[in-house]
């Protein structure tokens, strides 16, 4: 996996259905929230001190994307990871 993003919301390009996504945030979040694709169905994660958070990946086909956000506004961080089939 390749990482991706910068200071205040870092994580990976790619991720597995059924795996997990992790993500470094910021000092200053206190939720990360995740949709698929153009969805509206938004979840949010509560951050834990070390700022770092795992985020179950959702059951989708291959080449759905999941947007990762932080933050509200002007000062909000997006990162899109793409959900690729897993390893035969």
């Amino acid at each position: 996996m390749t990482p991706q993003g910068e200071s205040g919301l870092k994580g990976p390009s790619t991720a597995t259905p059924g795996g997990t996504i992790e993500v470094e945030v910021g000092p200053n979040d206190q939720s990360v929230e995740i949709s698929l694709g153009g969805s509206g169905d938004t979840q949010s994660f509560e951050v834990p001190p070390d700022k770092k958070v795992s985020i179950p990946v959702p059951s989708a086909p291959p080449g759905s994307v999941v947007k990762v956000s932080v933050g509200d506004g002007l000062s909000r961080r997006i990162i899109l990871v793409e959900i690729i089939a897993p390893s035969p």
